[in-house]
């Protein structure tokens, strides 16, 4: 049969029973009978139902995460006072000593780049440029920011959830192909109400192809496809996060996380439209979204949910469970209501690494979820916060004092108000007098000094710590040690947030990948040119002048930078001269040592290093990719330098030497010919000199 005429253009999802079937992915991929299902739900409702009841005292409204919410907060205690007018101040210490802390992980963790990039066998080769990548992303996703906040909960709640899924977006393609059209039993094409052939649809919703002589049609169509973005991160409060089951007191004895979410009647439609979810209809029509006490403070109320705006309370569980019956565990993800023990979605979990990244700067020996800073705080917080009202209190009737009057007197102080110039009519003069007052005690001014001191002994951050200049007269000797100290003790809370941010690594560099292999150019392509510059600086380059699937495949591995490192500048400086200085005592000594040193890829290390502690902005100014670093050396390399300076180590060639006359060693370097000293280069030269001159210094 000859075949048809084009077709003109059609979009596939138009009809709902195509729309419906039309997805990658089954919502229900478990094959469940309907009594399988409830007893699902029923059993994972129960389930939740016993961790929130096991975390109330926490989770619940007016619960310990509110009131460590509230101490960070600094919330007034309104009409506690013991009188109209008294003072109504709340304790500090925990807003500042959070702060503090968070500035202090912040400025460890997110330094440039944040990972260094480990690789094995022929992967190590592109190390760097999985380095540079991941770099360049991590500004894309924001990732600063959401790390911002998810260790502010941790220090106030105990435990940061930071959530990291896949990013997809759906996009339309218009495609073109021949394709199979639905025939009668005599083999003619079935026409529609538009005189169309009627094109065959598969069990996956898409448009049959034709094959060999089978009637067919030409047709252009809009096909909307999910495109891979790479990863998404979502900052989750303990309010909204539990751990399957309740009582787990260490990650091994958890077999689901659970998240609690809400969306609108019209989204879960939607996203049931798109084969996403199911049983929607099964939720009802009322909003489920309750008021929050602790919302109320800060002026957040819940609007009236009512038909488009209902909200619906859903879980999502991670759950590790053998719901297919072959006698192995698997970690499948579960989408329930609670309220009404309907499942929604049961697939298995698409990412097979950890979603969950639980950041727990102080953790708790015997639960999975860790201690909170703002707790470890709360009763000098409260302590403050008396001793502040009280003195505040004292201090105003000492300034305001009252006045007694003798009852029957002549003086109204309506009639006649007190004040400066003002006129008061006396029978006696001891009619009105002023009521002593005794000022405040010096007992209750050196308490609320010793609770600041409490304060910096249980936090482990003092006063310089903390970026305040104290009032304590100390020596820079003394403030440096103090202040070293301080930060040796929470060295212990970064490591353990450094942990998280490893298996991070992994779970962004798997998802990345995935995307690079769905599309090149949307997810590695458009690379900044300052990621170029980079990269050649570092010897590499992009064959296909963009990021491909193939470059990051491999064994790697994520390490924080801030965990080989300080994050003092001062003290990055300091080591840095402590550093030449050494250098240059070994080249005294030792001549191999000099010999090393003016080889091109030490001076452009030292160089690259000097730059970086600095904070030079424009390094590619200074710096040149290895090859021309090299190339360099060559050219300013006279001839016959090896004679000039007697026997060279084995490997290094005439080109590795300077030029007399660009700089020398203080004192010579012994054993080498020619004049007294090993040449430098200029810059080592002065790096040398002002190394070995500030040594020990703190600049």
């Amino acid at each position: 049969m000859a075949r048809s005429a084009d077709l003109p253009l059609r979009v596939l999802p138009s009809r709902p029973d195509v729309r419906r079937r039309r997805t990658a992915r089954d919502p229900f991929e478990v094959r469940l009978t309907e009594q399988q299902e409830q007893e699902l739900a029923a059993w994972l409702s129960d389930e939740l139902q016993h961790a929130l009841d096991a975390r109330s005292a926490i989770i619940m409204p007016d619960g310990l995460i509110d009131y460590w919410h509230a101490l960070y907060e600094q919330r007034r205690r309104v009409g506690l006072g013991p009188w109209p007018g008294a003072a109504d101040l709340a304790s500090y210490i925990v807003t500042e000593k959070v702060d503090a802390l968070r500035a202090r992980l912040m400025k460890t963790i997110f330094v440039e780049p944040v990972w260094v990039v480990e690789g094995w066998g022929e992967a190590a080769k592109r190390a760097p440029i999985v380095e540079e990548f991941h770099q360049w992303k991590v500004e894309e996703e924001r990732l600063q920011s959401k790390l911002g906040r998810v260790l502010h909960l941790a220090l106030i709640e105990g435990t940061g959830i930071l959530e990291t899924v896949e990013r997809v977006e759906r996009r339309p393609v218009r495609r073109q192909g021949m394709f199979a059209v639905r025939t009668a039993p005599d083999g003619s094409v079935w026409l529609n109400e538009q005189q169309e052939p009627v094109v065959l649809v598969g069990e996956d919703g898409r448009y049959v192809p034709a094959e060999g002589d089978q009637p067919a049609v030409s047709m252009v169509y809009r096909e909307i496809l999910p495109v891979r973005r790479g990863p998404q991160h979502r900052v989750i409060s303990l309010r909204d996060f539990l751990v399957l089951p309740g009582h787990a007191q260490d990650t091994d004895e958890c077999w689901g996380y659970a998240k609690r979410f809400w969306k609108r009647l019209p989204e879960l439609r939607a996203l049931e439209d798109q084969g996403v979810y199911r049983n929607v209809d099964k939720l009802g029509l009322q909003g489920e979204r309750e008021q929050h006490e602790a919302q109320l403070p800060i002026g957040q109320q819940v609007a009236p949910q009512d038909g488009a705006t209902a909200e619906k309370e859903l879980f999502s569980v991670l759950l590790l469970a053998d719901l297919d019956g072959d006698g192995m565990e698997e970690w499948y993800e579960v989408t329930l209501s609670k309220l009404h023990r309907v499942l929604l979605r049961v697939q298995h979990a698409d990412l097979d690494l950890p979603r969950y990244r639980l950041f727990r700067p102080f953790p708790r020996p015997t639960s999975v979820y860790g201690y909170s800073f703002a707790e470890k705080l709360s009763t000098l917080a409260e302590e403050h916060t008396a001793l502040r009202n009280m003195i505040a209190d004292r201090s105003a009737l000492v300034t305001n004092a009252p006045i007694k009057r003798v009852q029957g007197a002549l003086w109204d102080p309506d009639t006649q108000p007190f004040g400066p110039r003002a006129v008061i009519d006396v029978r006696d003069p001891n009619e009105v007098q002023p009521m002593d007052i005794p000022d405040v005690p010096v007992s209750a001014v050196q308490r609320e000094a010793a609770v600041f001191t409490a304060s910096e002994r249980l936090s482990g951050l003092n006063d310089v710590a903390a970026g305040i200049n104290p009032d304590t007269k100390r020596t820079l000797g003394e403030l440096q040690l103090v202040t070293e100290q301080s930060f040796v003790r929470l060295e212990e809370s970064l490591h353990y947030c450094q942990e998280e941010l490893e298996d991070l690594f992994t779970v962004r560099h798997e998802l990345w990948l995935r995307a690079l292999e769905a599309d090149p150019l949307a997810a590695g392509g458009f690379v900044p040119e300052h990621v170029v510059r980079s990269l050649e600086l570092r010897g590499s380059s992009l064959a296909a002048g963009h990021f491909t699937a193939d470059l990051l495949r491999g064994p790697f591995r994520g390490k924080p930078r801030g965990s080989v490192e300080t994050a003092d500048l001062n003290r990055m400086r300091s080591d840095f001269n402590g550093l030449v200085a050494a250098l240059t005592g070994m080249a005294e000594r030792f001549p191999v040592v000099g010999q090393l040193l003016m080889r091109p890829e030490a001076i452009r290390a030292l160089l690259e290093e000097l730059l970086r502690v600095y904070r030079v902005r424009d390094r590619q100014a200074f710096l040149l990719p290895p090859g021309e670093f090299e190339q360099l050396f060559a050219a300013q390399a006279p001839s016959g330098m090896e004679g000039a300076m007697g026997q060279l180590p084995p490997g290094m060639a005439a080109t590795n030497i300077i030029p007399p006359g660009m700089g020398r060693l203080p004192g010579g370097l012994p054993g080498m010919a020619g004049a007294p000293g090993g040449p430098l280069p200029p810059a080592l030269a002065a790096l040398l000199q002002s190394g070995g001159a500030e040594t020990g210094s703190v600049q």
